[in-house]
């Protein structure tokens, strides 16, 4: 009994040393496993802390790109919005050119009708222009044939004006007086035509005509003859004592007739010659046409040639002249060309020449002109 009571302190003592003793080891075992958890929670925390930082940056990295991005964007969107109304304007502009072209093809409708209208009136004028240069080419000569009464003209002409290769022109004018083709000096007014150039045939029916239709009678004669060889032409001029035959070719004063107080004058060789119609202003009122022998074929481009050219009086065989002397061919500085013996008028072999608006014209100028016209309306 004593002994329990001894044993009791005792043995709740050292149970409670044991306990202790097992508390501490167990504290001690918490502790390091304790321990070793932070420790594992330590490195766990600071790898993930280091993920931590490794997403904040890769964010950071993201978010500055996404704004990049996000600005790249709004530049595109501003581009596009750009291009679109560019496109727009293109497709506007593009309607305005597509209501244009639709216009231009109804005005090139339009203008090409009134281009072949145009190259049909060019046409008729080219034909126009060939009919008359051909007028003047068949009105320049009267060959064999031509009518029964001028065949016994030219050969009266060949027979009794010539002597010793000499055409005597007043002779001529005296066979015409006394054949039956006797043309007279007709005016335009006196006979109430309407003044223009008569054809050969029309001063042949109409037994005469105006000085224009003379002279050009008197250059087909000309040119006529013209293929004779060595064929000088003589005219006359006045002189105090001479006298000057015209028909026939005799000296006996029976027979014979002629100017008195005339002497002759060989003027040129027909052969070398280009009879051309002149017409110039005779006086304030009238104008008046002879025949030139000129020395080369005029055209509008050296109508200056005719200078010193002898001129003679179809109507008489005189001499009346000489152009740069008598006569004086219009220039571009004389604007009305109205001066006393003036030239505005030339008739060539195939062609008229008429100074107009300060320069010379003729009817080949114009189909030239219209030729080129032509060909390059046919090349567009």
């Amino acid at each position: 009994m004593q002994f329990n009571k001894l044993f009791s302190p005792f043995v709740f003592s050292l149970f409670l040393l044991l306990c202790c003793i097992y508390l501490s080891f167990q504290l001690f075992s918490l502790n390091e496993s304790s321990s070793m958890q932070i420790q594992h929670l330590n490195h766990t925390l600071i790898n993930q802390t280091n993920r931590a930082n490794e997403f904040e940056k890769a964010y950071f990295n993201l978010s500055k790109k996404f704004l990049q991005l996000e600005k790249s964007c709004d530049k595109i969107a501003s581009n596009l919005e750009i291009e679109k109304i560019q496109k727009q304007t293109i497709l506007d502009e593009l309607e305005i050119v597509k209501q244009n072209l639709s216009r231009s093809e109804q005005l090139l409708e339009q203008s090409f009708s009134q281009a072949q209208q145009l190259k049909s009136e060019f046409v008729s004028l080219q034909n126009s222009i060939n009919d008359s240069m051909s007028w003047f080419k068949q009105n320049s000569r009267l060959d064999k044939n031509h009518s029964w009464a001028v065949d016994i003209f030219l050969k009266r002409i060949n027979s009794d004006c010539i002597y010793e290769k000499t055409l005597n022109l007043a002779c001529i004018n005296y066979l015409n007086e006394r054949t039956i083709l006797n043309l007279q000096y007709l005016s335009d007014s006196d006979t109430n035509q309407v003044d223009h150039l008569q054809s050969l045939n029309q001063t042949i029916s109409r037994r005469g005509g105006d000085c224009e239709d003379f002279a050009l009678f008197f250059k087909s004669i000309l040119q006529t003859l013209k293929s004779k060889d060595d064929l000088y032409i003589k005219t006359w001029e006045p002189s105090d004592s001479d006298r000057y035959s015209v028909w026939p070719q005799t000296d006996d004063p029976e027979y014979l007739v002629y100017y008195q107080n005339a002497q002759q004058k060989i003027i040129s060789n027909l052969k070398d010659s280009y009879p051309v119609v002149i017409c110039y202003t005779a006086d304030l009122f009238y104008g008046h046409c002879r025949i030139a022998l000129s020395r080369s074929k005029i055209t509008s481009e050296n109508v200056d040639t005719l200078d010193n050219s002898y001129v003679f009086e179809p109507q008489t065989g005189m001499y009346a002249g000489k152009i740069g002397e008598n006569y004086f061919i219009c220039q571009p500085k004389d604007k009305n060309c109205k001066s006393l013996g003036e030239i505005s008028i030339i008739i060539t072999e195939d062609d008229i020449l008429q100074f107009k608006d300060s320069k010379w014209a003729s009817y080949d100028d114009y189909l030239s002109k219209t030729s080129i016209i032509l060909s390059n309306f046919e090349k567009s």
